[in-house]
């Protein structure tokens, strides 16, 4: 199905001013060839034939005029113009489908094949039409006419069919392309046949290089031919050959020269993070399938990139990015040691019974997302999971090479301080101030993707786990809302230490469910270190 390309801005009249352009610029370039054709046969032609013969080739010239060019500008402007009705039907709005569609892109896309072969088809015929014309004279052709006569033809229709070929490319790729291909890509559209770079490069060494420097060695065949005026001639040759050069040279590079500087724009723009580019150009040659490609891979890293922050937020960006990355096949967790916090707000289940549902939800949102700031913004943690009420986080558990007992014993005592700040903000408490305890412990706990093929879940298990989660529970015992395990406490670096001061103090060993032996702990007073650490 082909959708409407700038149909607010393009209308039928457009499109026929758009053919037309195309029109003229294929006839300009035909008619540069035939003013180069008439000066060659003042020069090199005239002066050989008889006066007779010369009368003899100016009717030939009239009836090849008058039969062969009218019929094939007929033929030319039939097919040019059996593209306007399917180009209106999509200026408005009216979808072209199946047979008819690729019909219609096939032909604009072999428009510069079908001017190229009419162009070279008159330009050909006539070398045998002239010569079996001039032998009808009852003089003797100076045999000199059978090289200087296809020179001639082979010389002008070289410039002019090279010439009609690239700019009537160059004309349909920005002013037609962009009404097909809309949600197509032009490349690999049935029984079309673009012109490929290798060709490109190929038909204009031929066009202004091989055809200008073949008819001057073909002129010193003969040196009368560069005497006098054929001098200039030869020189003109060299000059329009330069030029011809130098101007197809222009379009060709332009053309190639477009896909490049867009494919390195947008590659600029992915390396800085920037997902929505995409490549406009449009392009039915080598660049086509390179331009889809580079789009289909900017809309897949884009789809990833959402996929990542859609995930991300469920268990966490490092957490994803980690999975992201994981290799197929790959084991589906590891050992490490990291430091492990749980924490859990107190009768929150009682409260919410006697606030609305709505009031309950927005309460337990502002505290996730606060306490998620300070852990995972502030210092460098992950939260693993939400448990009701609560939260279990880990640190360490990406990055393993810092301070992860430091940074989670300094969350801990930032959410403790953050709570009390959301305590002063909430009127609707009603004196009935939010109580958190926070469990922390240290040790080794396999970290990974855990679960069944079909669903996993990146989290941590293990002993440690299961001790940092009893230790929060042992809060209530003790009354106090932020306890360590002795691990921990020992891996506290000698600088936080000093900030605790005397807040550190160590609790008679307990017993905790799951553990044969008693257990010591340490409490840390809950009042707030000025500003994060980071180790």
């Amino acid at each position: 199905m082909i959708a409407p390309g700038n149909s607010v801005r393009t209308t039928r009249p457009h499109v026929v001013r758009r053919l037309i352009a195309i029109s003229v610029v294929f006839f300009v370039a035909q008619l540069v060839g035939s003013a180069f054709n008439i000066w060659y046969n003042l020069i090199h032609i005239e002066p050989l034939l008889t006066e007779g013969q010369n009368a003899l080739f100016a009717r030939s010239i009239f009836w090849v005029n008058v039969i062969l060019y009218p019929l094939a500008t007929s033929v030319g402007l039939y097919i040019l113009w059996s593209v306007r009705p399917g180009l209106e039907l999509v200026c408005e709005d009216r979808a072209l489908q199946g047979e008819s569609a690729n019909w219609l892109r096939a032909r604009v896309i072999n428009l510069p094949w079908w001017a190229l072969g009419i162009a070279a088809t008159c330009w050909l015929i006539c070398i045998p039409a002239f010569l079996c014309l001039l032998t009808l004279s009852s003089e003797p052709l100076d045999s000199r006419i059978y090289l200087h006569l296809p020179l001639s033809l082979i010389i002008s229709g070289s410039i002019a069919v090279s010439a009609g070929f690239f700019f009537v490319e160059l004309v349909v790729l920005h002013w037609l392309y962009p009404l097909l291909f809309c949600d197509t890509p032009p490349h690999g559209i049935p029984n079309s046949y673009p012109l490929t770079v290798r060709s490109r490069g190929v038909m204009w060494a031929i066009s202004s290089c091989v055809c200008p420097i073949g008819c001057l060695l073909l002129l010193t065949l003969e040196p009368q031919s560069l005497e006098g005026h054929g001098q200039w001639f030869a020189l003109t040759v060299g000059m329009l050959a330069i030029i011809f050069g130098l101007v197809t040279a222009a379009a060709s590079s332009r053309l190639l020269l477009e896909p490049v500087d867009a494919l390195q724009n947008v590659a600029a723009a992915v390396r800085q993070g920037n997902l929505s580019q995409q490549i406009e150009v449009l392009r039915a040659d080598e660049f086509g399938p390179l331009i889809s490609t580079v789009n289909a891979m900017i809309a897949d890293l884009r789809e990833k990139e959402q996929l990542a922050e859609l995930f991300g937020r469920h268990v966490g960006r490092a957490a994803a990015a980690q999975l992201l990355a994981t290799e197929p096949g790959a084991p589906a967790g590891v050992e490490q040691t990291l430091t492990v916090l749980f924490a859990d707000l107190r009768s929150f289940t009682d409260r919410s019974e006697r606030i609305s549902p709505t009031e309950s939800v927005a309460l337990l949102n502002r505290f996730f997302s606060e306490m998620v700031e300070i852990i995972e913004s502030s210092h460098g943690g992950m939260v693993n999971k939400f448990l009701g009420d609560g939260l279990m986080a880990l640190f360490g558990a990406i990055d393993n090479s810092i301070n992860h007992a430091d940074l989670a014993v300094s969350a801990g005592l930032a959410m403790l301080d953050q709570l009390e700040v959301m305590n002063q903000s909430l009127p609707e408490l009603q004196n009935q101030t939010l109580q958190m305890g926070v469990g922390i412990c240290t040790g080794t706990a396999i970290v990974g993707s855990i679960g069944s093929q079909q669903r996993g879940e990146f989290t941590a298990i293990g002993p440690t786990v299961n001790l940092a989660s009893r230790i929060e529970t042992h809060t209530k015992t003790v009354r106090s809302p932020l306890l360590v395990s002795q691990t921990t406490q020992q891996l506290l670096s000698a600088t936080f230490r000093q900030m605790l001061g005397g807040r550190l103090r160590e609790l008679p060993p307990v017993l905790i469910r799951g553990v044969d032996t008693p257990v010591i702990l340490y409490a840390i007073d809950p009042t707030p270190i000025k500003g994060s650490w980071a180790p």
